[in-house]
């Protein structure tokens, strides 16, 4: 049985939007990549563990587009490349 489904569905919108996998969510918020499948699978949540994620999901929504692969902001015109062959500002030149 699903102990959190709100948190959950809450996550899954947010991801979704950020275009951001859920393991990599897990590991930006709590540093435990492993986390959404967790409480999938039934874990229990903490208080303070929900808040925390509620937290990242808050300021996340309100920060600039990260990318999900280097953490460099999208928008960043500075960034000319990055240094993670997957980043999809490995081939960017800066304006």
């Amino acid at each position: 049985m699903l102990q959190h489904p709100e948190l959950l569905k809450d996550i899954e919108r947010f991801t979704s939007e950020c275009s951001m996998s859920e393991v990599t969510f897990g590991r930006k918020a709590l540093n435990d990549p492993h986390f959404v499948r967790d409480i999938r699978n039934g874990r229990k949540v903490w208080p303070a563990t929900e808040a925390k994620v509620r937290l990242f999901i808050e300021v996340g929504a309100a920060s600039p587009a990260l990318c999900t692969t280097c953490d460099h902001r999208l928008d960043d015109p500075t960034v000319r490349a990055c240094n993670v062959r997957e980043c999809p500002n490995v081939h960017r030149e800066a304006a």
